[in-house]
């Protein structure tokens, strides 16, 4: 398997311009032509699925395993806040039975 630096010409390797981690949250800014295409592409599937806060997408080698890659608007709740809500509303409806 070759190295990360075989893989680019100098001007096209990926430039990482910032990368903040808080409340349990990672935000990479990167700037790279294929980053790009990439983002452009999961917003496309986004838009086309009828999904209306977040998407789920599966994958997986069978080396690593298997992941959930979550497309989700800034300003919409996570799967897990969802849940979490959905729990409590069911433990707050049990509480009134």
């Amino acid at each position: 398997m070759g190295h990360y630096d075989d893989c680019y010409e100098e001007e096209d390797k990926p430039v990482v311009e910032s990368i903040n981690i808080e409340n349990g949250q990672a935000k990479i800014i990167m700037r790279h032509p294929l980053f790009t295409e990439w983002v452009k592409d999961m917003l496309e599937m986004f838009d086309e699925s009828g999904a209306v806060n977040f998407l789920e997408l599966c994958c997986g080698t069978p080396e690593r395993g298997n992941f959930v890659v979550t497309i989700q608007r800034l300003d919409g709740k996570t799967p897990g806040q969802i849940v979490a809500e959905l729990k409590q509303t069911i433990a707050d409806m049990e509480i009134k039975t």
